[in-house]
């Protein structure tokens, strides 16, 4: 289990709001009809771009990688994902397997071993 940074999307859908909120609130400002044309479509462009990058910043965030290893493989998955659950190291945890995959700890599972030395306890 390592840190990552997890990337946030860029689906459109924060840019799109953005434009067209930056535009309304642009083409208030201006006396005439050509001063406010100008000054929505600089709304909608500064909107836009500010939309894209709330949507980008609020979707990404940090995560943990695990390396799983499935009982009766031999070789090892990982899932990137955030940890809500607080999973530690050689907990059990059950795999959901559809458009994604995600891991969350395993119902009546034993408890998990103490850390190894050196990595999560405290030295004398």
């Amino acid at each position: 289990m390592r840190p990552i940074q997890i990337a946030g999307t860029r689906s459109g859908i924060g840019a799109a709001v953005g434009a067209g909120a930056g535009g309304l609130v642009g083409s208030t400002i201006g006396q005439g009809w050509r001063e406010r044309t100008l000054a929505g479509v600089g709304g909608a462009l500064i909107g836009g771009l500010a939309g894209a990058a709330i949507e980008e910043g609020t979707t990404g965030g940090t995560g943990f990688e695990f390396i799983i290893q499935e009982d009766g493989r031999s070789t090892p998955i990982t899932v990137n994902q955030t940890n809500e659950e607080g999973l530690r190291p050689g907990e059990r945890v059950l795999i959901t397997r559809t458009d994604r995959v995600r891991i969350s700890r395993a119902v009546g599972a034993p408890p998990p071993p103490p850390p190894a030395y050196g990595y999560g306890t405290a030295v004398k």
